[in-house]
């Protein structure tokens, strides 16, 4: 009867183990994907960004520019 109980909790322990392990690749998998979207999210953004600082110090200095000229009249 020992034997038949070390066998059933061995086998108890493989099949958990395994059953365990796709889980575990499952969140890697989706945390590994979810920072590569992020990435691609911050990279789009950023140079989104970057025109849009670019366009307003260009319409900033423009409008001092005016001023400017207005001033030297």
């Amino acid at each position: 009867m020992k034997i038949f109980a070390i066998m059933i909790t061995v086998a108890f322990m493989m099949i958990s183990t395994s059953a365990n392990a796709d889980p575990v690749s499952k969140v890697q998998n989706w945390i590994i994907a979810e920072k590569n979207d992020i990435v691609e999210f911050q990279k789009k953004n950023w140079a989104d960004a970057k025109d849009q600082f670019a366009r307003n110090k260009t319409q900033i200095a423009n409008f001092f520019s005016k001023f400017k000229t207005e001033k030297s009249n």
